[in-house]
This record gives C-alpha cells, sequence and structure tokens, in this order.
C-alpha cells in the first residue's frame, strides 16, 4: 500500500515529529512488537506483527510528504481504506500540535 501524506514542516522538524510519534507508539502498541529504524536521513524502516501476521513498509521524510509503503498481508488489504484515514488523522493531529509548539 502506498501513500502521501502532505506536511508543511520544514524536513528537519517533519523527521523529528516522525520519530517522536514513533517512540510513542511503539510505547503504545508493544503487543505488535512495533519496530522503526532508520535507515538513512530520510526513510524509516517500520515492522510490526498483528495476529501473527507480519507486516513491514517504509516512510519516507520529503520536502511536504510523508511517503509510506507499507507491504500489507492479503487479509488486512480489506482495511486499506481506514488505515490510510488513520494515517491521514494521526499525522494531521501530530503535525497541529508540532506547528503549535513551534
Amino acid at each position: 500500500m502506498k501513500h502521501s501524506i502532505k506536511h508543511p514542516l520544514p524536513p528537519d522538524r517533519a523527521k523529528k515529529m516522525l520519530d517522536r510519534l514513533f517512540d510513542v507508539y511503539c510505547k503504545h502498541y508493544e503487543e505488535y512488537d512495533l519496530e522503526t529504524s532508520w535507515s538513512d536521513d530520510q526513510t524509516a524502516q517500520i515492522g510490526m506483527k498483528v495476529k501473527g501476521r507480519e507486516i513491514s513498509g517504509q516512510v519516507k521524510v520529503c520536502d511536504d510528504s510523508y511517503e509510506v509503503d507499507i507491504q500489507l498481508p492479503r487479509m488486512v488489504r480489506l482495511f486499506k481504506g481506514r488505515i490510510r484515514k488513520e494515517l491521514d488523522a494521526t499525522v494531521a493531529e501530530w503535525v497541529a500540535a508540532e506547528k503549535r509548539s513551534g
């Protein structure tokens, strides 16, 4: 599943925000073994297990967007629309908080 999420932040702040989001989500969703690591200055690798199924992918921080590419198991693909909406809402909430903290 490929998905682009727009953001208005400078790339360095966009990366820092994403890093904080990863930290919070890794702790909040411990039962899914959520793991993240940066493969370079712009690209984070992500992985998790949901009901025994592996989900992996990457998020690339671009000038005005996060480019998400996640390999979803067949059964999870049915929820692509819901996953996209959740990603959009989460990033919008975090971006708004980041802008307020300025």
